[in-house]
């Protein structure tokens, strides 16, 4: 069973569909408690990192926890940045789960442009 943290600003839809596709049990949990269950836990998101501010220590302490007894953690977008220590995008706090901290990509003449979306061609 894997656990999907809803904090208010992942799309949940897509990564349960995703996980459906695979034949993946998953729930999502409404208090941090339930998490224990959970032989997985997948933090979605989209948007600003200050969006994270909403997982508290109750869900801090209990995604660490697990994250420490060696269940799969898995961080989708900003998920995966609140996993460090903390962001450019604002004075919120990480997990601290992975040192150091989320930087923006230097802008400028010669450089891509920043933030980069979109479809890019790989030359194999």
């Amino acid at each position: 069973m894997i656990a999907l943290v809803d904090y208010g600003a992942g799309n949940l839809a897509s990564v349960r569909k995703a996980l459906a596709a695979i034949g993946a049990s998953v729930w999502t949990p409404t208090v941090a408690g339930e998490i224990g269950r959970a032989h997985g836990v997948i933090v979605p998101g989209v948007g600003h990192f200050s969006t994270t501010q909403s997982l508290n220590n109750d869900w801090r302490k209990a995604i660490q926890t697990m994250a420490d007894d060696g269940v799969p953690l898995l961080g989708i977008c900003v998920g995966l940045q609140w996993l460090f220590e903390g962001s450019d995008e604002g004075s919120s706090a990480g997990l601290g789960w992975i040192k150091g901290r989320v930087e923006r990509f230097p802008s400028g003449e010669g450089r891509p442009k920043v933030p980069h979306i979109g479809w890019n061609e790989v030359e194999i």
